[in-house]
């Protein structure tokens, strides 16, 4: 068992190193064809001003049945040329379970003519069990209906744990506009872990009010099945529901610095959890 976990072990970080290289031949391609179309056009259209925006933040939850307390922190920073594309970097710590770990990744969005958009991330953690050894992430965004406020994305994720589980899963993302206050939201997932080919299904809904760069106030649900062998001693199939409701607000005191603040309720077969979450965050 030793050997074998040591073996996935060295191809979870080949994989990994893989990812990276290939992640940064995407983005060195990316910068590269921007610089060269940059060039061409620099003479025919106004530079666009780049945009940044820092947030610092943390949440608190705490579990029932004696089973301790959660919290993290984090650190996150996003580069944006509006349009063209977006790159976003986090950082953080967090802690459940009397497992601690710290947390680093990086994403890349390109925008695309006609809506469309790629993205591409990377992270990985430190700690046992609730940072992955790796996460990859990468999909595709559309905009549809006549005033494109119908955003659609399709994402795959592959995740392996520093053990022997990995999983591979598809999403599916829906945003819609209904006018200036009103934004609608649905998204579902299907995950295949490994080993044993477990499924895990999951889903959400959301309602936002919002004036824009004012105040946002919304609601949401999520809701699915949880599903993996537990591999050790002997080999163990960990199934459950859950279902996590949220409320969230946000606030800018001025059109480039505010807040968000965030209550959630999760109930499971083992355990509720009631948690809090606050944000700051500051745009130039």
């Amino acid at each position: 068992m030793r050997a074998k976990s040591w073996t996935n072990l060295k191809h979870g970080r080949k994989f990994l190193l893989d990812s990276f290289f290939l992640a940064s031949f995407f983005l060195v391609s990316a910068g590269v064809f921007e610089f060269s179309s940059s060039q061409e056009i620099e003479d025919q259209t106004p530079e666009v001003p780049l945009t940044r925006v820092i947030e610092v933040g943390g949440d608190y939850g705490h579990y029932s049945d004696d089973l301790g307390s959660t919290n993290s922190q984090f650190l996150r920073f996003s580069i944006a040329k509006p349009d063209v594309y977006t790159w976003r970097f986090v950082t953080g710590r967090a802690y459940r379970f009397k497992d601690e770990a710290f947390d680093i990744g990086v994403s890349y969005t390109r925008y695309l003519p006609d809506g469309i958009s790629l993205s591409l991330g990377i992270s990985t953690g430190t700690g046992e069990v609730i940072s992955p050894e790796y996460r990859v992430d990468a999909s595709i965004g559309m905009a549809f209906l006549e005033k494109d406020n119908l955003l659609a994305s399709v994402g795959y994720t592959r995740s392996q744990s520093k053990a022997e589980n990995r999983s591979d899963g598809v999403g599916l993302g829906l945003t819609y506009y209904m006018d200036d206050h009103w934004i609608l939201s649905a998204s579902g997932r299907y995950d295949i872990g490994q080993p044993g080919e477990t499924v895990s299904t999951s889903g959400g809904l959301g309602i936002t009010y919002g004036v824009y760069r004012k105040r946002y106030i919304g609601a949401a649900v999520e809701f699915g099945d949880v599903s993996y062998l537990l591999i050790g001693p002997s080999e163990v199939l960990v199934d459950y529901n859950s279902t996590t409701y949220k409320l969230y607000f946000s606030h800018y005191q001025t059109p480039s610095v505010g807040f968000h603040l965030r209550l959630d309720y999760e109930r499971n077969s083992f355990y509720d959890l009631v948690g809090g979450s606050i944000t700051l965050f500051k745009e130039w």
